[in-house]
């Protein structure tokens, strides 16, 4: 009975020391296209943005090729874009039926230490997953590693 007030204090340290003053949150995009066997990873939280590339070849591993940090202010300002489009509501799988080869996107978004939403959209597009895109995609300089204009020249 005695370990039950060390364990609070103990969790309630590592919740405050994870970062309480910041609005921590989480968001991985994958895309994979199957024809091409090339999956682009967009990985966000409240420190930055990082991409990440791998395919389906033998040789191929993962790696990045874009990482940026954000400010204190963009880090705020990214979460409550994010949470106003409320991807908490999205439903777990999305799929256009009959469609056997395509695009397949995976989507996570975590806020705080306790929220994950995790949702599948199989050659399927929403209004909110399109203005998702392109909100990450302009926070990318360079054209070339944007969703939309992938490899294309800056």
């Amino acid at each position: 009975m005695t370990r039950l007030p060390l364990i609070i204090i103990t969790f309630i340290t590592f919740v405050f020391a994870t970062g309480c003053s910041r609005n921590n949150f989480s968001l991985t995009i994958k895309h994979y296209a199957g024809a091409a066997g090339l999956t682009l990873i967009y990985q966000l939280d409240e420190n930055g943005l990082q991409i990440d590339t791998n395919c389906d070849l033998e040789d191929c591993k993962q790696k990045t090729i874009y990482s940026r940090a954000f400010s204190r202010s963009e880090s705020d300002s990214i979460l409550n874009f994010l949470n106003s489009l409320h991807l908490d509501t999205l439903k777990s799988l999305y799929q256009t039926k009959g469609v056997l080869d395509g695009l397949v996107t995976r989507l996570k978004f975590g806020k705080g230490l306790f929220s994950l939403q995790s949702s599948t959209f199989e050659n399927f597009n929403t209004p909110t997953t399109d203005t998702l895109f392109k909100f990450v995609d302009n926070l990318i300089p360079a054209k070339k590693f944007r969703f939309y204009t992938w490899g294309q020249d800056s």
